[in-house]
């Protein structure tokens, strides 16, 4: 494939070579007939401090690095064509910042540059010691009290060089993300027997990099465009990559050799992409386009491997304006393989002895997908879509992993796009799915789809949004694998689940310079399905029509106000409140706690803000942001750690424009 690739990337090239040289001589004299106007650059700037006060958990401002900081920031856009540059960049502390840059001569080149850097509080998830009352099981190690948090920094790069007065482009695409800092990481420890197996929690440092770079060229040949490309991705885990720890033997079963042993391990990853594109002109009334291509991924600790190799076809054509049919054809086949076996002192851990073997093959795949789109608009006011979609996946070594061998998927869509009168607009959806023999429990067999949007502005002071779905799904025949890796015997009922979303939102101009939102969110799954649980003896335990439900709330305000040419005022009010659990028929009297409680979930946000600014004379400003969140656990549970917490945050600015 790459000596595909590199023979495309010099054919292509010695195409434009000739094609552009002809067509230099005469444009260049055109161009130096037009005289570029003369703008001035545009320079904005601001600084300020951010003021943080907080009170209990972090969970108030989970996306906030909640330390007080100066803050600095501004923006540069100049033309002095042919060059144009532009830079954006907002400093909100050391771990929370925004810059963005851009440059462009005539053309010719072409350059971004994006960082977003922001901090994530993680969460601190306590281990309930199920039976204080006994030495085994419990918790090891806890860590209560310890703090988590990482630092997330996504960068963007892209560089485009184009050939003079001819459409060839060589570009450059790049994607970089680090992650550093702390978490949670929970395991199973003991001695390594099954009566002395304990639950561990544990601090872990990360400093993961992940670089995605895409190097290609496109061009026009002559009736078709061409873009080849060559992608080369790679993650490196620093920091505590792997843990380990001791095991004594006992004569328990099962047993475990003495010795230390390596676990939790964040493996280094590799992979190669080659990707050609095709494309006719996008006018006219037939369009083709295609995408070949392949990828080769590897595991650099285990030596695992993946193959992939993607092609898709697409047709548009149009026998008339009011009427559009597309054709597609993607095809997908996934070869994963992984070592038989690992030798002795594997990750060079002299407690593997001896090399472990029965590993079970990795499930390989291939998909072909069909489906055709009709877009008919029989009246300037009315749109109807229809779609169709045929997807086959079959596999290999499903028989290692009692998976089905066999899947197919039909999609039917139905969708229109109605404006009923000049003042109200109306979308509809509706999907159905069957999957024949799903590869997984959480896939139903069959599946229905339907949603609505409204939009109404029935005066000039008031406009409204109304949006409703929901989908309704049903499985026959949930498989379970016992612990001798057989079909579980049960009769198994069936798994159904529904999901609903509402949104809704109304805007009032209550005066020329005063408009008020109030919006509501309302968000609801629940989910009945059998479940099975194995004894110590690998016995499955069924348990029947085990319900699960989650609702969430959300309630908003917000005011939008110019009480003067220079004054503007925004302010906003919202309160989340969001429940779930799931509720087993089982019971344990030994235990301290419900099995329910495991999940149960009860919490309420409220947030307000508040910001004003206010224009001075000479292009000054002055800005004021203030934001309360209150982040509440609603379950009273003596063994799990509080999660209350109340963020403040004021940030004041004052800026300039030149």
């Amino acid at each position: 494939m790459k000596k595909i690739l590199i023979l495309l990337f010099s054919v292509l090239f010695i195409f434009n070579s000739s094609v552009f040289a002809e067509e230099t001589e005469t444009t260049e004299t055109e161009a130096e007939i037009y005289h570029f106007p003369e703008i001035k650059p545009d320079v904005y700037g601001f600084m300020g401090y951010r003021l943080v006060n907080l009170g209990g958990s972090e969970k108030a401002g989970e996306f906030e690095y909640l330390h007080s900081s100066p803050v600095i920031g501004g923006e540069i856009r100049a033309f002095p064509f042919p060059h144009r540059l532009h830079l954006e960049a907002d400093v909100f502390n050391k771990k929370d910042y925004f810059i963005d840059m851009g440059y462009s001569y005539k053309d010719l080149v072409l350059f971004r540059g994006i960082n977003r850097t922001l901090f994530h509080n993680l969460d601190n998830i306590s281990l309930i010691d199920l039976n204080p009352a006994t030495a085994s099981p419990g918790v090891a190690v806890r860590d209560r009290g310890e703090k988590y948090g990482v630092e997330g920094g996504l960068n963007n790069l892209f560089l485009r060089f184009k050939t003079p007065d001819f459409p060839f482009h060589v570009y450059m695409d790049g994607r970089f993300l680090n992650k550093n800092g702390d978490m949670q990481q929970r395991f199973i420890g003991g001695s390594g027997s099954f009566n002395n197996v304990v639950r561990v929690s544990r601090k872990k440092n990360i400093n993961w990099d992940i670089s995605d770079i895409t190097i290609g060229a496109n061009s026009h040949v002559g009736p078709i465009e061409v873009d080849l490309s060559h992608g080369e991705k790679r993650f490196t885990s620093g920091g505590d990559r792997i843990f380990s720890d001791s095991y004594t033997t006992k004569t328990s079963t099962p047993v475990r050799a003495a010795g230390t042993y390596p676990h939790n391990l964040i493996p280094d990853l590799k992979s190669s992409t080659n990707t050609l594109k095709l494309h006719t002109s996008y006018t006219g009334r037939l369009v083709a386009a295609a995408t070949i291509s392949q990828t080769d991924k590897k595991n650099r600790d285990s030596g695992a491997t993946a193959d992939y190799f993607a092609g898709s076809a697409e047709v548009t054509y149009i026998p008339y304006n009011r009427m559009t049919i597309v054709a597609r054809y993607k095809h997908k086949e996934a070869d994963l393989e992984n070592p038989s076996s690992l030798p002795a002192g594997y990750l060079g851990y002299s407690a593997y002895t001896t090399s472990a073997t029965g590993i079970r093959p990795s499930l390989s795949s291939q998909t072909d997908t069909f489906s055709g789109i009709v877009r008919y608009r029989p009246l300037a006011r009315l749109g109807l879509n229809a779609g169709y979609t045929y997807e086959q996946t079959e596999r290999k070594n499903d028989d290692a992993w009692k998976m089905t061998g066999k899947t197919t998927r039909r999609d039917a869509t139905l969708s229109a796009n109605a404006r009923l009168t000049k003042k109200l607009t109306l979308k509809a959806k509706y999907e159905h799915r069957d999957i024949h023999n799903p590869a997984h429990n959480t896939q139903p067999n069959r599946s229905n789809y339907a949603g609505a949007s409204l939009s109404w502005a029935p005066f000039n002071w008031a406009s409204a949004m109304l949006s409703y779905n929901a989908v309704k799904e049903k499985r026959h025949g949930i498989h379970y694998v016992t612990s001798s890796g057989t079909f579980t015997a049960v009769d198994a009922q069936n798994r159904t689940a529904f999901r609903n979303r509402v949104l809704g939102s109304v805007t009032f101009m209550l005066f020329k310079r005063l408009s008020v939102t109030p919006s509501y969110a309302y968000m609801h799954n629940r989910i009945v399905q059998d479940m099975t649980y194995n004894d110590t003896a690998g016995k499955p335990q069924l348990d029947r029509n085990v319900p699960y439900k989650d609702t969430a709330n959300s309630y908003a305000l917000t005011l939008n106000y110019t009480a003067k040419k220079n004054l503007d005022i925004n302010a906003e009010a919202s309160q989340t409140k969001g429940r779930g659990s799931f509720y087993p028929g089982i019971s344990n009297t030994t235990l301290p706690v419900s099995v329910a409680s495991f999940s149960e979930l009860k919490v309420k946000e409220t947030v307000y803000a508040f910001g004003s600014e206010y224009r001075l004379k000479g292009d000054w400003a002055v800005g004021l942001k203030y934001r309360y969140n209150n982040f509440k656990d609603m379950i009273d549970n003596p063994y799990d750690d509080a999660k209350n917490g109340i963020a403040r945050i004021i940030l004041l600015t004052i800026s300039k424009k030149w």
